[in-house]
């Protein structure tokens, strides 16, 4: 990579993402964790669009999803390998307003509940 400072999102299977800002040139190594889970209970059986808002107010990525974007809908979804954190769970409209927000805190190995 030329000399510059980067933003890099690094996933791996069964892990937590991360995203973290790196330097060229320059050695760096990011210790995974598999993180925490979060399920999701809404009312609504139609699908629902989602994110997660970090407490830096940055979207979190997660592994090859759009914008961070992710699917709930139906009694419970689970949400796997979310890097422990405070966050607010959105839910989106398709203009990509926020309808509904609640805060979670996803703690090592733990599994937070979140009700839309």
């Amino acid at each position: 990579m030329p000399p510059g400072s980067y933003r890099a999102v690094v996933s791996a299977s069964g892990y937590a993402t991360q995203t973290i800002a790196i330097t060229s040139p320059s050695q760096r190594s990011v210790g995974l964790t598999p993180g925490g889970t979060i399920v999701v209970h809404t009312s609504s059986s139609l699908p629902l669009r989602a994110r997660l808002i970090d407490a830096s107010g940055m979207i979190y990525q997660r592994a090859f999803s759009r914008g961070g974007e992710f699917t709930v809908g139906g009694e419970a979804t689970t949400v796997p390998n979310i890097l422990p954190g405070t966050y607010k769970l959105q839910i989106i409209g398709d203009n990509g307003t926020v309808l509904r927000a609640v805060d979670v805190i996803v703690v090592e190995g733990g599994v937070a509940t979140a009700e839309v």
